[in-house]
């Protein structure tokens, strides 16, 4: 029986999963069909019955192996596929093919320079002011990317930019909140 993967969690869990699937199918110059794969298994696994089979006690990784032939065909898998959701079986992992295709496609754009990135203000930014910034995150940073920009009056003011797992806070909430860390640290 497989658990229920927490929330919290399963991104960190499935990372190295998402890896070695990725050098799997750069190896093989087949990042297009793997990832096409790996998206149709994380739907996949969140199907009712797909679910309850992973938590059925009653089933076995052979069991369950045994009733995903007929799915490995439908997908056509290749053999390192196949061997890799196999691998998942085993190890109790494949409720985590959502995240793990998550993982896979930030790999993807990692390995071709494209970086997610989110700019949150406090107050909207104009669009010479976008792409002015656009621009700069681009140049700075070396990454292929068309940011997201939202707001946050919460913020206070200034801009937190998020580029890919990076965080850049300039903004008065995190400034205030570095303040306070700088300040407990420092004792009485």
């Amino acid at each position: 029986m497989e658990p229920k993967p927490k929330k919290s969690t399963a991104a960190l869990q499935s990372r190295p999963y998402a890896k070695a699937a990725f050098q799997l199918a750069k190896e093989s110059s087949s990042v297009v069909d793997w990832e096409e794969k790996l998206n149709v298994l994380a739907q996949l696994v969140q199907f009712p019955e797909i679910d309850k089979m992973l938590r059925d006690p009653r089933l076995g990784p052979d069991d369950i192996k045994a009733i995903m032939i007929g799915v490995y065909d439908k997908l056509e898998l290749g053999e390192e596929q196949r061997y890799f959701v196999d691998e998942l079986i085993d190890a109790k992992k494949l409720s985590l093919a959502p995240w793990i295709f998550d993982s896979f496609v930030k790999e993807r754009k990692k390995d071709e320079g494209i970086e997610d990135v989110l700019v949150t203000s406090a107050t909207a930014l104009t669009a010479e002011q976008q792409e002015n910034l656009a621009e700069s995150l681009r140049k700075k940073f070396n990454i292929q990317a068309t940011p997201v920009f939202k707001t946050d009056p919460d913020l206070i003011s200034g801009v937190r930019i998020e580029i890919g797992e990076k965080v850049i806070d300039q903004s008065g909430r995190g400034y205030r909140e570095r303040m306070k860390s700088n300040a407990r640290r420092a004792g009485p």
